[in-house]
């Protein structure tokens, strides 16, 4: 791995949380030139996730047994990295990972990740979620726009802002490790 790679995956790693499982992500890192750099350190956010956030049990969500199911909703780079999760462990799961351009697809997401290609149907992605999803996104102000984790950019670092009490109305339980890196939004009631 080159320095200035090296470099950018510290400088966009927050909190130590997401670095050693980007290492693990990706055997030999992408280069600094490859334009996706940023894109895999949101995908390996996402990986950790499936480790710092407890779901209901799997049948409430409608998701088989044995797969864990990460949608993926639009078009760009982070839909693209995601890809590489697909065959990797959550637990005992196997990860599924499931694209399309129409969330209503989707039974038995556990993570769904918003494109910034599809914000403009937002509102409505939302509302046809059930419990037991967990919502992520790039979309600028995504967590405050009832969403439960959203991206962001901070001093060139991707940094992650948490809605604690949209999580708990979805019946999922963070971690306190993941709070504690993440900025909280939203009414924590």
């Amino acid at each position: 791995m080159n320095m200035k790679a090296a470099g950018k995956i510290r400088g966009w790693a927050a909190g130590g949380l997401c670095l050693t499982a980007f290492l693990a992500f990706f055997p030999a890192a992408p280069s600094a030139e490859t334009g996706n750099l940023e894109a895999g350190v949101k995908a390996a956010y996402v990986y950790n996730f499936t480790q710092f956030v407890e779901w209901e049990t799997p049948a409430s969500t409608g998701a088989a047994p044995g797969v864990f199911t990460v949608c993926v909703l639009g078009e760009g780079a982070v839909p693209a990295a995601l890809e590489a999760l697909a065959g990797r462990k959550a637990g005992a799961e196997e990860i599924k990972v499931v694209r399309h351009n129409d969330a209503s697809l989707f039974p038995g997401c556990r993570i769904l990740f918003v494109s910034r290609s599809a914000a403009k149907s937002l509102p409505d992605t939302l509302k046809g979620l059930g419990r037991g999803t967990l919502t992520v996104s790039d979309i600028p102000g995504f967590a405050r726009r009832g969403g439960i984790i959203g991206f962001f950019t901070e001093e060139k670092k991707v940094r992650i802002e948490v809605n604690p009490r949209l999580a708990g109305e979805a019946g999922l339980k963070l971690s306190p490790r993941l709070l504690q890196v993440s900025k909280i939004v939203g009414d924590p009631r």
